[in-house]
């Protein structure tokens, strides 16, 4: 599907941890063929996996369609994206770029200096988001999963 959507931005709700499990383990499986068991415990429990940040759930009429994290890192001067996805079909509608969209306005109220993330180089429609969004590469990382990219987004934001 192309073209923008109604989308509400929220924090993650006591009620949406199963809603948002299925839909962060439905992309990695897609993404994947397969999903290891084991690998990604932290998607049972995101607010208690990232205590220190922001869980973000994006609505369409109550349908969750979209998740994404920004925690703090480096001494909280920098954050963190984490475990973005959104629902297949609605894939290309604005919803993973509200989902930046807060999360950059959350790190301005923070005071952090940038947000920085990381994805499988291979994952073409990720990397592509992250590059239109205004994300710049900034390195390449190997390992035991194939060959990671990593971006950064400078924040302004005045004290």
């Amino acid at each position: 599907m192309t073209g923008a959507v109604a989308v509400s931005i929220g924090e993650l709700g006591a009620t949406d941890r199963d809603a948002v499990r299925a839909l962060i383990l439905d992309g990695l499986e897609e993404h994947w063929g397969q999903l290891e068991p084991g690998l990604n415990a932290d998607v049972d429990d995101l607010a208690g996996a990232y205590r220190d940040g922001t869980v973000l759930v994006a609505r369409v009429a109550a349908r969750i369609v979209g998740v994404g994290v920004v925690v703090p890192v480096h001494g909280d001067a920098v954050g963190e994206v984490k475990r973005m996805s959104v629902a297949r079909d609605l894939r290309r509608s604005g919803i993973a770029t509200a989902l930046l969209q807060e999360m950059v306005a959350i790190g301005t109220r923070r005071g952090w200096r940038a947000l920085v993330l990381e994805t499988t180089a291979t994952w073409s429609d990720a990397v592509g988001l992250y590059e239109h969004f205004g994300f710049a590469f900034t390195h390449f990382e190997d390992g035991e999963f194939g060959r990671d990219i990593h971006f950064r987004l400078d924040l302004t934001w005045t004290p």
